[in-house]
């Protein structure tokens, strides 16, 4: 199945859209003397691909082993050594994520191949990155879990929709992604030493079940979210025509949101997350993909493109007796996944082909000064 027409391929070789980058964080300005620095120390002959899909490859792994740790039975929460890992696997996609574009543009190969895996490794580290925050605070509320998991996709979906429409990327102080990335590392790293029982004080009495971890979890992903989505989509909203550009942000999340809801009301509820999880990162991945092609080639965003991962997850709670309910839901992430990767494969090899540009051998260098 081809996703992209042949008008969005010529768009792509002769004109793809670019979009600047605006980024007033402060703790930003800092690292950047550090991203700079390793930057310099990527030899030559590593493509800048390699980079981008390797960065996120610890957190990948921390994330299996969080699931796999956090479904055996009596766990609660993440060993110390786990959280360590994590903070350590969040700090080295941060860095990485900051050097592969440095590293491209020093030698000359940037590409739009190269744009379009920044953001599908992007869309992964957020939705990893929230799973194990979750799972190292040990609230076992699939409520909670299923909410900071939808917060997470809106937060990040909606920055690069921003690009997208009026090709601006602005990441505003206080509420860029560098400060979401440090502030996981934080709350790990005082996991880790300190242990989960800190996250499950009750400071207010008259609420016994508002945990401290709960308040400083959703305050820390409401106040981001809001403040960049507010941004963002003010500054849209102030160029583009509202009927047109926000259907095609919120129609996916809104469908994220349903399946999140009949899940918690139909499945039993000690169920995993995991399967959830599953659905909203290949939806996630797919819609952001979508944004990024849209702002590369013109290709328009279809709100339904999302739909094959989603309406599966859907339709089979509410068709299945209740006792093969976990099964379905099993059935329902295993199939976003596969269609997930469908897709991307697709597009890969589509914009690689187009563009006469190898995946992840460097390319002829160009090196810049």
């Amino acid at each position: 199945m081809g996703y992209l027409s042949q008008q969005s391929l010529d768009k792509l070789v002769n004109d793809p859209g670019k979009y600047q980058m605006e980024d007033t964080s402060v703790l930003a300005h800092y690292l950047n003397t550090w991203w700079t620095y390793c930057a310099s120390l990527v030899p030559d002959w590593i493509s800048a691909n390699v980079v981008t899909v390797g960065a996120a490859a610890p957190l990948i792994v921390c994330c299996i082993l969080s699931m796999f740790y956090s479904s055996q039975p009596g766990n609660e929460g993440l060993p110390s050594w786990l959280m360590v890992l994590a903070a350590f696997s969040e700090f080295f996609f941060q860095t990485m994520d900051a050097v592969d574009g440095k590293h491209a543009r020093r030698l000359g190969t940037s590409s739009s191949l190269g744009d379009f895996l920044d953001h599908v490794m992007d869309s992964v580290s957020i939705m990893t990155s929230t799973y194990i925050i979750c799972r190292a605070f040990g609230l076992r509320s699939i409520p909670f879990e299923y909410f900071g998991l939808v917060d997470a996709s809106l937060s990040f979906v909606v920055v690069h929709w921003e690009s997208a429409k009026i090709l601006v990327m602005k990441l505003d102080n206080g509420s860029s992604i560098t400060e979401c990335q440090l502030s996981f590392i934080i709350i790990l790293l005082l996991t880790a030493f300190t242990g989960k029982e800190l996250w499950q004080i009750a400071p207010l009495p008259i609420f016994p079940s508002l945990s401290l971890g709960k308040i400083v979890a959703a305050g820390i992903m409401c106040a981001i979210t809001l403040a960049q989505c507010y941004n963002s989509i003010s500054r849209v909203l102030a160029k583009c025509d509202w009927r047109a550009v926000l259907p095609e942000l919120f129609i996916p999340i809104v469908c994220s949101a349903i399946v999140a809801v009949s899940w918690v009301l139909l499945l039993p509820e000690k169920h995993s997350v995991v399967p959830f999880q599953m659905v909203l990162l290949s939806s996630t991945v797919i819609h952001s993909c979508c944004i990024t092609l849209n702002r590369l080639t013109l290709q328009p965003i279809l709100p339904t493109t999302t739909l094959p991962a989603t309406v599966p997850a859907f339709i089979l709670p509410l068709v299945v007796p209740a006792s093969f309910r976990v099964t379905a839901a099993w059935i329902a992430g295993a199939w976003a996944i596969a269609y997930m990767l469908y897709f991307l494969i697709d597009i890969i090899r589509t914009i690689a082909r187009t563009l006469h540009v190898p995946i992840f051998a460097q390319p002829e260098l160009k090196k810049t000064n």
